[in-house]
């Protein structure tokens, strides 16, 4: 993992430098299994590239990187508003695809509804 990703990715093989670069970004580390983590970010969605835009770096303060062993009582108000600051975005996102959706839901039934009174009136014509 070092040399083929940390290296090659990230210029450096330090493990250290990666965790706090992950923490600097908002992302959270889990445990799955002994020995395996996963990082999670509420952004970091598969399929959802859009949205890597709104991740955005947090200010290092004096030299310190907001890693969770560091956190000091009053960071974590600083934590809860970048969180409801990530779920705001990704809640918008999702509003945005839901009305980009119903638009097109709504131009087909307007353009069914425009053919369905064009030949209405093509009979209306065709009567008389």
């Amino acid at each position: 993992f070092r040399v083929k990703v940390l290296k090659s990715h990230f210029g450096s093989s330090n493990y250290r430098s990666f965790v706090r670069q992950m923490h600097i970004y908002g992302f959270q580390k889990s445990k799955i299994s002994k020995g395996r983590n996963m990082w999670k970010h509420p952004l970091f969605v598969k399929g959802e590239k859009n949205l890597l835009w709104h991740i955005e770096r947090t200010p290092v303060k004096n030299g310190l990187a907001p890693v969770s062993g560091r956190r000091k009582k009053g960071k974590k108000e600083e934590k809860g508003k970048e969180q409801d600051h990530s779920e705001l975005v990704l809640q918008i996102y999702n509003l945005e695809k839901t009305q980009s959706r119903l638009c097109q839901q709504f131009c087909f039934f307007d353009k069914r509804l425009e053919s369905s009174d064009f030949l209405m009136q093509m009979e209306t014509n065709y009567i008389r």
